[in-house]
């Protein structure tokens, strides 16, 4: 527990003044994408209500696309807003660790108390892809270093915070959306990335290094857009249409268009991914490149999808 309190109060300090990183979508070593969050016997709904049971699972990438082994630790508690940073109110509603990364990934999860009245719950966290988490980190003399969560510095530390709406009233309540389908090139495209080495002949779409960009198309199910109430900028409520975000992940620098929305006027999320990276070289058997996608409602629905295309020589 002693390493989740250290967590809370130095997390903003660990974001405001690290290093300079690499872009946002660029996989260039394991990372997290985001999270998938359902509520038990809600069918697709994701904000729980006051007594109900939260499942909470990270979801991560790296560049070959093959599986991470986490270890993390994770506490949920009632947020309390401080200098533009979240912070617990309280003690945490429920803290859990899994750190061994050789077992089974599960969900965090949490039950609301019944009498819980905020409308977030905040989750904070620390997860190291492929080693395993220390523990005992926050109790070194020299403080909490987010860089030290990694036992021996085997694996990629990462710390994370993020608010998660409740459903206090029936306007809070939201169901995620859904990634219906994937196309490139025109064609349905479901290859995921189960294999290393040569990819070509493998199955996976091939894609000659320099040729044209190929679009992309990812559709959500045509129910998505839910209608849902916001205060307005006069402070009256209104009824409008979700704008579903989606982002695109992959250490293949030439995408257009990482960042899209898909929206009633325009329902459609296209981009193009042009087979030319200067700073990858191709083999003579082909590069697998993966490529991870992330569609959230900007109210704590998600989904998330993987595939892969074999750039040739």
């Amino acid at each position: 527990m002693i390493f989740l309190r250290r967590l809370v109060l130095l997390l903003p300090l660990a974001i405001a003044c690290g290093p300079s990183v690499d872009p946002a979508w660029l996989v260039v070593e394991a990372r997290m994408t985001g999270l998938l969050a359902s509520v038990d016997d809600a069918g697709d709904r994701v904000t729980p209500r006051p007594g109900e049971t939260l499942r909470v699972q990270l979801l991560y990438a790296q560049p070959d696309g093959t599986p991470v082994r986490p270890s993390w630790v994770f506490l949920a508690c009632e947020p309390a807003e401080t200098s533009g940073f979240n912070f617990c109110a309280g003690e945490p509603i429920v803290f859990d660790a899994k750190a061994d990364p050789d077992d089974e990934d599960r969900p965090f999860v949490v039950t609301l108390p019944e009498d819980y009245t905020n409308r977030n719950v905040l989750f904070v966290g620390a997860v190291c892809m492929n080693g395993a988490i220390d523990l005992t980190a926050a109790d070194a003399s020299e403080g909490f270093d987010p860089a030290r969560i990694c036992q021996d510095g085997v694996g990629v530390p990462q710390v994370f915070t993020f608010p998660h709406p409740v459903a206090i009233d029936a306007g809070r309540e939201n169901r995620a959306p859904r990634i219906a389908s994937i196309t490139l090139g025109g064609e349905e495209w479901t290859a995921e990335p189960t294999t290393t080495g040569p990819c070509v002949g493998q199955g996976y779409p091939e894609v000659a290094y320099g040729s044209d960009p190929i679009e992309i198309v990812l559709l959500a199910r045509e129910d998505d857009l839910e209608l849902y109430e916001r205060l307005s900028v006069d402070g009256e409520l209104e009824t409008v249409p979700e704008q579903i975000y989606v982002e695109t992940l992959s250490p293949f620098r030439r995408i257009e268009r990482r960042f899209t929305f898909i929206t009633v006027e325009d329902p459609i999320a296209d981009l193009e991914f042009e087979p030319i990276d200067e700073d990858i070289s191709v083999p003579e058997g082909g590069l697998l490149v993966p490529i991870y996608f992330v569609m959230r409602d900007q109210r704590g629905g998600f989904d998330a999808a993987t595939r892969a295309v074999c750039v040739t020589r």
